[in-house]
C-alpha cells in the first residue's frame, strides 16, 4: 500500500483532478473493475502491477497544462494463456480540450516506440460538458490517413448510478461519487456536509482503518472544505468521534493535517 500524498490547502483554487494520480495507484484494481471492467476481466491480478511514473514523465515532459490532466502508465500481465505483459495508459482529463485526442495518440506511439510492448489507452473524463466525448484521433491528407481509437469513460454518465455506487462494496465507487459531487456542489455548507456524509458511509461499509485514512484524504482533496466551514466541520467530526472510536482517531489525524 502506497503512502497517501500530503494534504492540500483547502483555500487553494479548485483542482479536482490532482488526487486521481494517487487514487488510481492505491485503488488500482477497484478502479479498473468499476470504470474499465472489459479490460479488468482480462488481467492477471495475481501478478503485481508495475507503476511506471518516472518512465512516463520522460515521455511527456514536453506537455503543457499539466494541471488539466493526469497520466498513469502501468505494466500489467494478461490472462491470454501466456505470461504476457502489456502497458495500460490511463489519462484523467478535467476540462474539454481541442488537442486531447492528438495528445492521446502522441503518447501512444511514443510508448510503443520506447517500450516495444502492446499499449491499451484509456481516458477518464471528469468534466461537466456533456458534448465533450472524444474517443479517437483521425488525420487524413492526400489519401494517406490514420485513425487511433481509445477507450473513454465519462464520469458524468455515471450520475444516474450514483445511488448504486454509494451502496457498492467497490471502494473506488465512493471516490467517483465524491468526484461527481465536487463538480456539482459549490455552496460551502453543502460541500462540507458532503464530506461528512462520505465519512459516515465509508465507516458503515467496514473498510480497514488504513483504507479509511487513504480514502478520506482523497475525498477531502476532491471536495475542498472552505476555511470558513472548518469550525462546523470539526464540530461534526466530534459527533462522529462519539459514535465510533476508529473515526475518533481519524478526526485527530485530520485536524493535524489541517493545522499543517
Amino acid at each position: 500500500m502506497n503512502d497517501v500524498p500530503p494534504p492540500v490547502n483547502p483555500d487553494e483554487s479548485s483542482d479536482h483532478d490532482s488526487p486521481w494520480k494517487s487514487a488510481i495507484e492505491v485503488f488500482f484494481q477497484p478502479c479498473m473493475e468499476l470504470l474499465f471492467p472489459q479490460v479488468a476481466s482480462q488481467l492477471d491480478w495475481n501478478q503485481e502491477p508495475v507503476f511506471m511514473d518516472k518512465e512516463l514523465q520522460k515521455l511527456t515532459s514536453d506537455s503543457n497544462d499539466s494541471r488539466r490532466h493526469v497520466d498513469k502508465l502501468i505494466r500489467v500481465c494478461t490472462l491470454a494463456g501466456e505470461f504476457r505483459w502489456i502497458l495500460l495508459h490511463i489519462e484523467v482529463q478535467g476540462e474539454p480540450e481541442a488537442e486531447f485526442t492528438r495528445r492521446m495518440f502522441t503518447y501512444y506511439y511514443r510508448m510503443v516506440e520506447r517500450f516495444n510492448e502492446p499499449v491499451v489507452s484509456m481516458a477518464i473524463l471528469t468534466d461537466t460538458r456533456k458534448s465533450f466525448r472524444p474517443d479517437h484521433y483521425w488525420q487524413e491528407l492526400m489519401g494517406c490517413s490514420i485513425r487511433f481509437d481509445f477507450i473513454c469513460v465519462k464520469l458524468l454518465d455515471l450520475q444516474d448510478r450514483l445511488d448504486a455506487m454509494l451502496a457498492s462494496d467497490n471502494i473506488f465507487a465512493l471516490l467517483v461519487a465524491a468526484q461527481l459531487i465536487a463538480k456539482q456542489v459549490k455552496q460551502p455548507r453543502q460541500r462540507t456536509d458532503a464530506v461528512l456524509n462520505f465519512y459516515r458511509m465509508a465507516r458503515r461499509k467496514g473498510y480497514s482503518r488504513q483504507h479509511l485514512f487513504l480514502m478520506h484524504d482523497f475525498i477531502e482533496w476532491m471536495i475542498r472544505i472552505p476555511r470558513q466551514e472548518l469550525s462546523y466541520y470539526n464540530q461534526h467530526i466530534d459527533l462522529i468521534e462519539q459514535e465510533d472510536e476508529t473515526m475518533g482517531y481519524m478526526a485527530i489525524y485530520k485536524r493535524e493535517s489541517f493545522a499543517k
